[in-house]
């Protein structure tokens, strides 16, 4: 009626629809699978960790196992106004968050992160020093 063959367009349209819910399935199922894998039991990293820190290295604790490490195979650290960072790779590092250690513990962590890993540590900007309390960092104003 057209002028044009048809033939086989229905089989191209009947794969497109399954090729387009095979990826709709996807999309929707997949962020759930997770979740789906936590309610079957399967075990995950989640709950409390608690990590130790002393001039041998560092000692972490889950639910799941420990760990310890030694100080070398930490290249640089940095810090963050939320966190102080452990590289242990070029772009690879382990996060611990400021606020779970009181202004004290910080200081001490500060004192053993800059002791152990040495040259390789790099100091708090004078933004982090009054974030905690310390001195602004900013010029005093010239007469």
């Amino acid at each position: 009626m057209w002028g044009f063959a048809t033939e086989g367009l229905t089989a191209d349209v009947g794969q497109l629809f399954a090729i387009a819910a095979v990826g709709l399935a996807l999309w929707y199922f997949f962020p759930w699978f997770p979740v789906w894998l936590v309610r079957r039991g399967v075990r995950t990293p989640d709950g409390p960790v608690t990590v130790a820190f002393s001039d041998a290295g560092i000692l972490t604790e889950g639910p799941n196992g420990k760990a310890e490490s030694t100080w070398e195979p930490y290249l640089r650290t940095r810090e963050t106004l939320e966190f102080l960072l452990l590289y242990y790779g070029k772009s690879v590092a382990v996060p611990l968050p400021k606020r779970v250690f009181t202004p004290e513990q910080l200081l001490e962590l500060r004192e053993l992160v800059s002791r152990r890993v040495g040259s390789r540590h790099v100091a708090p900007d004078s933004r982090l020093q009054a974030a905690d309390g310390g001195p602004s960092g900013r010029d005093e104003p010239k007469p």
